[in-house]
């Protein structure tokens, strides 16, 4: 997604992938994105876990890992089994509908999940973080 680099690197706090994918799957996914080297090492698969989502269990072992409480998270997430197991865990999730995968549909999936909001553009994704990153 254009901006994404830029927007990752003017972020100031902690940030990891918290997936459903498998972690070969993964890696070659963000690489061939050029984000690896972004999120590194700070990217958790579901293959880590008993369960994945919409299972909390991958974002309480990425939330130990990075040194956060839960409640001190935010995720943005793009499926409902993402958005109900980061509610499950006790994060703050936001909806994100800005992926070509994305229907016209997804944003009120995403709700129906429990998303606290929905997000469709690096922009909205930007405001949401920096406001969250300074009103902690």
């Amino acid at each position: 997604m254009p901006g994404v680099t830029d927007l990752l690197g003017r972020l100031t706090c902690s940030v990891c992938v918290a997936s459903n994918s498998g972690a070969a799957r993964l890696k070659v996914s963000l690489e061939a994105a050029r984000l690896y080297e972004h999120f590194a090492p700070n990217v958790f698969s579901a293959e880590m876990v008993e369960r994945g989502k919409p299972a909390p269990d991958v974002f309480p072992l990425a939330a130990n890992e990075m040194g956060a409480s839960p409640h001190h998270c935010l995720v943005v997430e793009d499926s409902p089994a993402g958005v109900t197991a980061a509610r499950l865990a006790g994060m703050r999730v936001f909806g994100f509908c800005g992926g070509t995968h994305c229907t016209k549909e997804s944003g009120a999936q995403l709700v129906a999940a429990g998303a606290h909001g929905i997000l469709d553009d690096l922009a909205s994704l930007a405001d949401i973080v920096f406001a969250t990153v300074n009103s902690t």
